[in-house]
């Protein structure tokens, strides 16, 4: 007669086989006959946990770390993962309770502070994400993770030159990891520091070819420069490697449209607004192309998308938007929003509304007033 612990051992020894050889199918169907036979069993539950979590099914994950926390209450791992688990599925507030209740069994966790972290930014609250993670490298300076974390908090804080250092430091822990990259440069192009940023974009081609990222922000920066022949060299190479890449398909629609291809720039914004129908950027881009062909019907259409670009800023008013409703007897508020020639080159147009009987009242830039 054999011996049911030892069938149970021998299947897990199977599923631990299983595992090993990427047979991971075969280890839940072996973990999962186990917990039919005996739910407590430790090592079936954790075996169980790590397949699950691997499926990015953590509502089960979930399920088989709380049957390992009721055998082992002080399973400090257990219970960051089930605080990471919880945050998968959406739910905070456990999160944050068994990631608090790891670090109390565990103050030492780095992982279980950079969970936090990880939490806290997801919340959007940066500067708490900040501090945890901060924590984190404080137990562990070498905490990858945390270092790209800390980047994230510190870039949404608008803390800039802390942020460089911080990816920086990502970069030298583990060079091969792109996206470290691609936010380090994104960084800098936001601070306007051009040729750090392609240099940073350089340097994961070597890594990666490959990349249509890197190609995409490495023509974005030189739509930025100018240098729209460029542009359009390098947003070539991002499609050729990622078709339906809408950023390069944008940039190249607008780098066309500054070299006046207008039918090159009209193909690619088409494409880059059926990837992203609701880009205000796309749409005010095509508007663009539209006036140029005397398209107005549909060009000042596509015009009005502007008022949601954030490119363009237009300050809020109480006042409702005219809809071209008759204007007897009211007042109406006509607003600069661009610069000095749209501004001047518009004017005009205010002749059409003086001719009724309406209080009209201007905002427009001081240098204008004298005008």
């Amino acid at each position: 007669m054999s011996n049911p612990d030892t069938d149970l051992n021998q299947a897990f020894q199977q599923a631990i086989a299983d595992y090993k050889y990427g047979e991971l199918d075969a280890a839940m169907s072996r973990c999962q006959s186990i917990l039919a036979i005996e739910p407590d069993n430790y090592a079936a539950n954790e075996m169980i946990v790590m397949l699950y979590a691997g499926k990015a099914d953590y509502p089960n994950a979930v399920k088989h770390l709380k049957t390992v926390i009721q055998l082992n209450p002080g399973n400090a791992d257990a219970l960051n993962n089930l605080g990471l688990s919880y945050h998968y599925i959406g739910s905070t507030k456990n999160a944050e309770k068994y990631l608090s209740k790891a670090i109390e069994n565990n103050p030492h966790s780095a992982e279980a502070f950079s969970n936090l972290g990880l939490i806290n930014i997801a919340q959007k609250k940066y500067a708490d994400a900040e501090a945890y993670l901060k924590q984190a490298l404080k137990l562990n300076p070498k905490y990858v993770k945390a270092l790209r974390l800390l980047g994230a908090a510190q870039q949404a804080q608008k803390k800039y030159t802390a942020c460089i250092l911080t990816y920086q430091k990502a970069i030298s822990s583990e060079p091969n990891h792109e996206s470290t990259y691609l936010k380090l440069g994104k960084v800098y192009t936001k601070q306007k520091r051009l040729n750090k940023a392609l240099i940073i974009y350089e340097k994961l081609l070597l890594i990666n070819p490959s990349s249509s990222d890197a190609y995409q922000s490495i023509g974005y920066i030189h739509a930025l420069k100018h240098q729209h022949k460029k542009c359009i060299k390098y947003s070539l190479k991002a499609i050729k490697h990622k078709p339906n890449d809408f950023s390069a398909h944008n940039n190249l629609s607008f780098s066309y449209l500054e070299i006046n291809e207008i039918s090159l720039a009209e193909k690619h914004i088409k494409k880059a607004l059926s990837l992203n129908p609701d880009s205000a950027e796309a749409h005010f881009n095509y508007s663009l192309i539209l006036l140029l062909k005397a398209d107005f019907f549909r060009g000042w259409k596509e015009y009005q998308w502007r008022l949601k670009h954030k490119g363009v800023k237009v300050y809020p008013h109480d006042s409702s938007e005219w809809k071209g409703e008759p204007l007897e007897g009211k007042t109406i508020l006509i607003k600069s929003e661009q610069g000095l020639g749209d501004m001047i080159m518009a004017i005009r147009f205010i002749q059409l509304i003086k001719k009724e009987s309406v209080k009209l009242i201007l905002e427009c830039h001081k240098q204008l007033i004298p005008l």
